[in-house]
């Protein structure tokens, strides 16, 4: 005869096996999210010098600044590095113009760019994963905005304005330090907070397995 005790303790093991087993597959789940990030991806200041080439090149364009050669480029950005105005200029002389920062020789074969950054600026949406046990990611948002104007050689205001660029993709959030540079401030931006499961599902899923096996641990002692 089959005995009553023995099963119900093999079915108290059985639970308990199963509830401390979610525990190290999930803390292994978010110790993926640590994983190095895709090689390929482009970090946020590559991103920002290519909508940086972008603008340029549209600046250049809208101003009709073919027939002179000569710019003089005053530009600001409300950021301590150089990182975002030596991109500007190096993008310039790619366009085959000769850049300089200060006045010389005649003023009348120079066109004049006074340009500043308005924003150049990183922001990351809220975290979530792709699935119960999946990577937490976060969508990745690059902003880049120049205002200013540009005078030609005879000193007339051919353009004024704002030129704007925006890059959006999904990123994992265990790879943030990888695509930053600690040296740049605006590369960086807010961690993302955290998604449904991580500000509520997560600490309700813990909490009721933490109950689950204490209560059975209990009823399989007495």
């Amino acid at each position: 005869m089959r005995n009553p005790h023995i099963a119900g303790w093999k079915m108290h093991s059985t639970l308990l096996g199963l509830i401390f087993l979610f525990l190290p597959v999930r803390s292994s789940a978010l110790a993926q999210d640590e994983d190095g990030g895709d090689p390929a991806r482009k970090t946020n200041l590559e991103i920002f010098r290519g909508e940086i080439a972008s603008i340029a090149e549209e600046l250049v364009q809208k101003s009709n600044l073919r027939s002179e050669r000569n710019l003089f480029v005053n530009v600001r950005s409300p950021d301590t590095s150089w990182a975002a105005p030596n991109s500007l200029l190096e993008a310039l002389k790619r366009l085959n113009y000769n850049v300089f920062l200060s006045l010389a020789g005649e003023r009348g074969k120079v066109a004049i760019l006074d340009l500043g950054f308005v924003e150049a600026r990183v922001r990351y949406g809220p975290a979530f994963r792709e699935g119960l046990l999946g990577k937490r990611k976060t969508e990745r948002t690059v902003s880049t905005v120049i205002s200013g104007n540009v005078r030609d050689g005879k000193d007339e205001i051919v353009f004024a304005g704002s030129l704007s660029r925006t890059f959006r993709d999904t990123v994992r959030v265990g790879e943030l330090t990888e695509l930053e540079n600690p040296a740049i401030p605006f590369t960086r931006g807010e961690p993302p907070e955290g998604g449904f499961f991580d500000n509520v599902l997560e600490p309700l899923v813990l909490i009721g397995a933490s109950a689950v096996a204490i209560y059975l641990f209990f009823t399989v002692r007495s």
